[in-house]
This record gives structure tokens, C-alpha cells and sequence, in this order.
């Protein structure tokens, strides 16, 4: 995916005329994707903040793993909470999951 990005900006760069522009393009690119991950979030919570109940954890737990965002993310956390989380995820990460946990599809 990201060799694509990378060659989508280079072929981008060229056709404007500036091999300038399409390495500071590809160089953007990189430091936004190295930026932290609340950036996919449509609200701040605070960096102490857990869940305490099933509910907030259902809902915590399907933000992080629909936006990618899997770091601080327990196995037995993840995998206590999966029934009940099938319909809320995406059809790609259920399947991972579910293979992750279970080996199996």
C-alpha cells in the first residue's frame, strides 16, 4: 500500500514537472503517517482515561480496531470481548481476528 502511495506521488511529481515537489510529497507523507494515532479520532480523550464497563469497552475497543490503532490492545482483552464485537467490526478484521485467536476462518 504504501509503495503504491510512494509511486502514485513520484508519477504525481513528474507530471507537474518538479522532481522537488515529489520528494517533499513523499516526505510529508511519511511524517503524518508517523504522527500519532489520535489523529484518526473525531474527539480527544484524555491519555489516563480506560474503560470500566462492558459497554465503553465495546465501543473502545471497535474505534481501535477499526481505525488501526492497535497499540495498548490486550489478546485476552480482545478475545473476551469478540462475540460481541463481530457486527461492529469491518468484514477484513473480523476475519484476521477470528483467524488470530482460532487459526481458523
Amino acid at each position: 500500500m504504501v509503495l503504491i502511495v510512494y509511486i502514485f506521488v513520484f508519477i504525481f511529481g513528474l507530471c507537474i514537472g518538479s522532481f522537488l515537489n515529489c520528494v517533499i510529497s513523499v516526505l510529508c507523507y511519511n511524517q503524518v503517517m508517523k504522527q500519532d494515532k489520535k489523529i484518526f479520532w473525531d474527539y480527544d480523550i484524555k491519555d489516563n482515561w480506560a474503560p470500566k464497563t462492558d459497554r465503553q469497552w465495546l465501543w473502545y475497543l471497535e474505534r481501535k480496531i477499526n481505525y488501526d490503532d492497535y497499540r495498548g490492545l490486550k489478546k485476552n482483552i480482545v478475545k473476551k470481548y469478540f462475540l460481541r464485537l463481530t457486527k461492529r467490526l469491518d468484514p477484513g478484521k473480523r476475519a484476521m481476528l477470528a483467524y488470530y485467536f482460532w487459526k481458523k476462518l
